[in-house]
């Protein structure tokens, strides 16, 4: 996904800060070699999800392996709110402080104040530590396992759960895997703020000679609707160097008085 925040130097009565996640005329796609931290330490893991709570957990004994701690009774979850977690907990997901993903297990309960779950640990380390639930994400597939772990830690202790924490998201954003476009927001101020959305889409998409493997289908880079462009390798590997994927003609319109002080991109791969 691609973000860009277009900034406006302030004139006497007049601020225009356009966002657009994909522009001005040209945006081009090159190397495949992106950087993407969705794993956070003393941070958020992944900013797909809205929100998290800290949950800490107290192994009483020695380092235990392949066991897991169960959250029941006053432990157990309310997953109640349908508009934060989707309609089957799919979205739900456990990590430890390092943000590396703890497997999982839903019991019984999904959407009710008393989701029980029991929460997989390949290395249970002894001593205190803080493990997060990530939960809001609509369109994330199913994170739970489709089968119980066998052995439930010996001596643990659940402490009182955090409050609820609300992630730092993008305003806006469009998944890498579903091409470069679309969306630019305007806030004009004149007297008053007056918040306006348009919806652009590119109208030309096409490979650009950079590297060694092609994009597959690139006009379907052109809207989101989970037909998606794709570069495809073979036999499957890293450290391979796409086509650059053009995409121009989006229609953009900016007023000749504004100043763009600062271009802010941001990419998400899911």
């Amino acid at each position: 996904m691609r973000n860009i925040k277009l900034l406006q130097k302030p004139t006497r009565r007049r601020i225009l800060s356009v966002l657009a996640m994909v522009g001005s005329s040209l945006l081009m796609v090159g190397l495949v070699f992106l950087s993407l931290n969705n794993e956070a330490s003393a941070g958020w893991w992944n900013e797909g999800w809205q929100y998290r709570i800290a949950i800490p957990v107290s192994n009483n004994t020695t380092e235990e392996s392949d066991v897991y701690i169960n959250f029941t009774g006053g432990d157990a979850f309310d997953t109640s709110d349908s508009s934060k977690f989707q309609t089957d907990c799919g979205d739900m997901r456990f990590t430890n402080a390092g943000g590396n993903i703890l497997p999982h297990y839903i019991v019984s309960g999904c959407g009710t104040s008393s989701t029980v779950v029991h929460v997989h640990f390949g290395t249970f380390p002894a001593g205190d530590m803080t493990i997060y639930l990530y939960y809001g994400n609509s369109s994330a597939e199913d994170g739970g396992e489709g089968s119980d772990f066998s052995t439930e830690a010996s001596n643990y202790t659940i402490g009182t759960a955090g409050s609820e924490e609300v992630g730092p998201g993008p305003v806006a954003y469009w998944s890498f895997d579903e091409g470069y476009g679309s969306t630019a927001k305007s806030n004009v101020v004149k007297e008053e703020t007056v918040t306006t959305s348009v919806t652009l889409s590119p109208s030309t998409l096409a490979n650009e000679v950079a590297g060694t493997y092609t994009w597959t289908n690139p006009n379907d880079a052109a809207s989101s609707n989970d037909v998606n462009a794709y570069v495809y390798k073979s036999p499957p590997g890293l450290g391979f160097t796409s086509y650059y994927l053009k995409a121009t003609d989006f229609g953009f319109s900016i007023p000749s008085s504004a100043t763009i002080d600062g271009i802010e991109v941001n990419v998400e791969k899911s």
